[in-house]
């Protein structure tokens, strides 16, 4: 199967793994659902089925919309083939050097160096009037995250404040 290395590490795409999988068990059936999907996130499950519907290997995956560019568009795509990656890999198929596929390993190198950066204008007013709506005074969400000024806030601490303040009543 062919690989991809990611920071010194080879890694199984999914589209190796499906392939090897239909190559090696013709009868088997590979079928996707979604747990959980709301706006902003999914969870599926991808479960391999034998030849005589015993369930063999099952993977479960989680994706947020506001992950990456990509999943602004493709959340629930890339969920669901990331759970067949891990399915399969719980089949033993595509996981010499790891369980991960290429897919989530590139997807949490994105993520972090997506985490690391500044908000943007956008980010800044959609969280100045979700603190409104939820009659947070903005200073205190500032103090929370030891900031003196908004544009000091990074990607993941916009994250974790939208969250909290989603979560207050």
């Amino acid at each position: 199967m062919r690989s991809i290395n990611i920071k010194g590490k080879e890694y199984i795409p999914v589209t190796e793994r499906v392939k090897e999988f239909r190559r090696l068990y013709p009868d088997y059936k590979l079928i996707t659902e979604i747990v959980h999907y709301d706006d902003n996130s999914v969870i599926m499950v991808a479960k391999i089925y034998d030849q005589d519907g015993k369930m063999v290997a099952n993977g479960h995956a989680q994706e947020d919309r506001n992950a990456s560019n990509i999943n602004k568009t493709s959340y629930v795509e890339n969920c669901e083939t990331s759970a067949v990656g891990r399915a399969i890999g719980m089949l033993g198929i595509g996981i010499d050097a790891s369980m991960a596929s290429a897919e989530e390993v590139a997807n949490a190198v994105d993520r972090q160096e997506t985490l690391k950066q500044k908000v943007n204008k956008n980010c800044i007013s959609s969280l100045k009037m979700l603190a409104d709506e939820k009659g947070s005074d903005f200073s205190s969400i500032l103090s929370y995250y030891d900031l003196e000024k908004v544009e000091d806030m990074t990607m993941e601490q916009w994250q974790s404040a939208m969250q909290l303040l989603n979560r207050k009543k």
